[in-house]
């Protein structure tokens, strides 16, 4: 099952809670294999563009889900937080861009460090059904994990 496939519109962000997932482009190219910590689909939130990347889950998954309107409530209503999560989101597609640059001097994508590593463990957040179970975050929980 799929998170989402390349041309699709999207208005959000996941960060995998647990279990794991494929990055695919096409039908043969895997980009990347994501693990528990790993923040995947916002480039279309910084660019507006369209999914440029399939993700399908390798096995039950378990995601974090930021909207495109969360975002921009935390942005209304605390913009230090709001400024610490999209820094964060630069960085990960900066190590990204470093990691293609440098792809042929044998670094691997599994020495990335988390972008969202700060995200606490004992804040409480009301999941979506469904079978890859994704969780929308609130601006609660986007507080709580910036403290």
């Amino acid at each position: 099952e799929y998170f989402f496939k390349v041309g699709e519109e999207g208005d959000s962000l996941f960060i995998l809670e647990s279990g794991s997932a494929l990055v695919v482009k096409g039908q043969n190219l895997q980009l990347r294999q994501l693990m528990r910590g790993d923040c995947f689909g916002e480039m279309t939130l910084i660019d507006l563009n369209p999914r440029s990347a399939s993700v399908l889950a390798l096995e039950p998954c378990l995601a974090l889900e930021l909207s495109n309107q969360t975002l921009l409530l935390l942005y209304e209503t605390h913009l230090e937080q709001f400024a610490l999560i999209q820094m964060n989101l630069l960085r990960e597609v900066s190590r990204r861009l470093r990691y293609l640059d440098d792809g042929q001097s044998g670094h691997g994508l599994t020495s990335f460090p988390k972008a969202m590593g700060f995200l606490r463990r004992d804040v409480h957040v009301r999941a979506r059904e469904c079978s890859l179970r994704r969780l929308r975050c609130s601006r609660e929980f986007l507080l709580a994990m910036t403290l």
